[in-house]
């Protein structure tokens, strides 16, 4: 019983990716010009670089706040009887 599925000869896949290479550097100044008008949209980080700045300030906040908490925390576990000041 021979095969069904349909396959394609070397000589054919090569043929075919000879022409899309062609035609891809016949249209070498459409895709340079395509890129030169991305790149600085790709490149540039400003949006990122804020979001990273905020995420950093509420991290620094949060690591703040468990240092307070952790050294109150300590400081009313010392003192005799465990009396623990209001927190925040």
């Amino acid at each position: 019983m021979a095969c069904s599925t349909p396959n394609l000869d070397e000589a054919t896949l090569e043929a075919a990716f000879v022409e899309a290479y062609n035609r891809m550097l016949g249209n070498k100044e459409q895709y340079i010009a395509r890129f030169e008008e991305m790149l600085p949209l790709l490149a540039d980080t400003s949006k990122l670089e804020r979001q990273l700045a905020e995420v950093q300030n509420k991290h620094s906040h949060l690591m703040n706040n468990l240092r307070l908490y952790y050294g109150r925390k300590h400081e009313a576990d010392s003192r005799p009887g465990g009396i623990q000041p209001a927190l925040f």
